[in-house]
């Protein structure tokens, strides 16, 4: 029987832009989802912004409602625009910490929606003014004013959480900026491309699919959007031999008609409600219905 379910992934699994994704929604013991999990408190307590403290996914998200559907606590460790190394390194983590309080590994439901491997992450020698400080979130985005992105430039400013999300977005380019981060990611990406990043992120998740196979954790895993399946692609000779190890055919795809169909591609496809850059409600609930009948599966 599961009795605890551990959720990664980045903003689509933390479920950004739901209604009840409030940057003040936080636990200042260092918690993930609280309101669910019986781990009790287990982290110091943070004096930054609530913005930069570690929220609980929202309730709202597919996740979530797999995890309820389930009759399970739930830690949802996702957090938006974090990288495929941050989601196993935290999933590895909470795993370690549930088994400390007794749970079993054959209690553990682990499920993973991956995201694009063009981001990163570094151990850098300043505070990052982020909650998990020193670990810093690379991307392609760091060194530029993001609000002013071609992508964010064509949404209405009457779109939902536009103010928000631009003020966000502008606040962090602020604070890489003040970190030196800015210009060390230009350098970083003038010397480093895709097979690097392939690399990364395909190494990180055949470590956690071994981890969970090895101790018998139950695990489901998707993706965002077909970028993500792209992007695990190479020509590389050592990046294929990773490649033909992981079990591509066994994680889910939606329904659809491309070869590569994730959450944001079908969600788009059947033209759910978005916000800025996030669907909504109907897609999450319609989602973990579609995701739960792969689970019943995978824990039957």
């Amino acid at each position: 029987m599961i009795k605890l379910v551990i959720s990664g992934g980045d903003s689509f699994t933390f479920g950004s832009e739901l209604p009840d994704d409030d940057p003040a929604d936080h636990d200042p013991d260092g918690n993930y989802d609280i309101h669910q999990s019986l781990i009790g408190p287990r982290g110091r307590r943070h004096d930054r912004d609530a913005v930069d403290q570690p929220r609980r996914g929202s309730k709202l998200s597919w996740a979530n409602l797999v995890a309820v559907k389930l009759n399970a606590k739930h830690i949802n460790i996702a957090e938006g625009g974090r990288s495929n190394s941050f989601i196993v390194r935290h999933i590895i983590n909470k795993i370690y910490e549930a088994l400390q309080h007794e749970y079993k590994t054959e209690e553990i439901f682990v499920q993973v929606m991956w995201t694009f491997v063009t981001r990163q992450e570094l151990v850098i020698n300043s505070d990052t003014k982020r909650w998990d400080s020193p670990w810093f979130p690379i991307d392609p985005y760091v060194p530029g004013d993001e609000t002013k992105s071609d992508w964010f430039k064509k949404i209405p400013k009457d779109t939902k959480n536009w103010q928000s999300v631009h003020d966000g977005m502008y606040e962090r380019y602020l604070i890489n900026k003040e970190l030196g981060m800015v210009d060390f990611v230009k350098e970083y990406y003038k010397v480093t491309g895709s097979v690097h990043d392939t690399y990364i992120s395909l190494k990180e998740i055949l470590m956690l699919q071994d981890f969970l196979e090895s101790r018998s954790i139950k695990y489901m895993f998707t993706y965002v959007n077909e970028h993500v399946m792209y992007g695990l692609g190479s020509n590389d000779r050592f990046t294929n031999g990773l490649h033909s190890f992981i079990k591509f055919k066994e994680w889910y795809i939606f329904p659809g008609d491309k070869e590569f169909m994730g959450f944001d591609d079908w969600a788009r496809e059947n033209k759910y409600e978005y916000a800025t850059s996030h669907p909504l409600e109907k897609a999450h609930e319609d989602t973990a219905e579609l995701i739960y009948e792969r689970v019943k599966q995978i824990v039957k």
